[in-house]
């Protein structure tokens, strides 16, 4: 078991000092909490702030496949996310705990090259999109809602190809006609907002058949 995980840490080791700069694709997997309550219905339920979630999003940069300066620090992003929300009765025990899933599709900005300032191994990153959630607990039926993101992203790159994250996301949700304990519906459809910040890590997979050598 030793040696193997000499053999493995060396062979690691080695790829970090031949990776490749230019990572077209990343992939980022990440976990944090809420920064404050969502919308409930009922004025004796307290929803909590700062319940966990995880997200893992697939991002594809352009810049390896146009020559247009600005293209070349814009990519596109998928990405799926869980978030747990938890509400309780004022003066009971009573827990409720409802899940978030929210797929979105984003358009990601490489902020520090766009300005054209390169801060490597620092990287800032931007993004914007839209795409649906679902909140749901067992009963009712799922609440299905349409969510709006915005974020930015600074990362410090380990190797040239793994990097540290942390990810402020502010991430709306519209038509909401349950509150987050799922018991009793608003009188009208209501927008909803809440924040996430969250640490993680990204993994740049290189194109190797790509000429271009910065990231």
């Amino acid at each position: 078991m030793k040696k193997f995980i000499l053999i493995s840490v060396f062979a690691f080791a080695v790829v970090s000092l031949f990776a490749q700069s230019n990572a077209p694709w990343n992939v980022d997997f990440n976990v944090g909490g809420r920064l404050f309550s969502m919308n409930n219905n009922a004025t004796n339920y307290n929803c909590s702030a700062l319940d966990l979630g995880a997200n893992v999003g697939v991002t594809y940069m352009f810049y390896n496949i146009t020559d247009v300066e600005v293209l070349k620090s814009l990519g596109l992003k998928f990405d799926l996310a869980y978030d747990n929300v938890t509400s309780n009765i004022d003066g009971t025990e009573a827990v409720l705990v409802t899940n978030l899933k929210r797929a979105s599709g984003q358009i990601v900005v490489d902020i520090d090259n766009i300005i054209g300032y390169q801060m490597y191994p620092f990287g800032l990153v931007g993004h914007i999109g839209s795409g649906l959630t679902l909140m749901q607990r067992a009963k009712p039926r799922p609440e299905r809602m349409i969510n709006g993101i915005i974020g930015v992203s600074p990362r410090f790159w380990i190797t040239e190809n793994m990097a540290i994250n942390m990810d402020f996301s502010f991430i709306i949700l519209g038509k909401q006609t349950y509150g987050v304990e799922m018991i009793n519906r608003f009188s009208e459809s209501k927008i909803d907002k809440y924040s996430n910040v969250t640490l993680g890590f990204t993994w740049g997979i290189p194109d190797y058949r790509s000429k271009n050598t910065s990231f």
